[in-house]
């Protein structure tokens, strides 16, 4: 699911990117779209990275 809205987010970009010089709107909207979708990937990322934090103080072994 990671890896698929990366790419979604690369090739936003990149089209947001091409279309911005034919459609000036458009454009605009596809490159607002791709920041959205980053945004939405970063918090994605953080959640995962929280919870791996958690799972790792529950599983502490250092004691023994």
């Amino acid at each position: 699911m990671r890896l698929f809205f990366v790419a979604m987010v690369v090739m936003f970009q990149i089209l947001a990117y091409i279309v911005i010089f034919l459609h000036f709107k458009l454009g605009i909207a596809l490159l607002l779209s791709s920041y959205v979708m980053t945004a939405i990937l970063l918090v994605i990322l953080l959640n995962d990275r929280r919870k791996e934090k958690k799972e790792e103080e529950q599983h502490d072994y250092r004691d023994y």
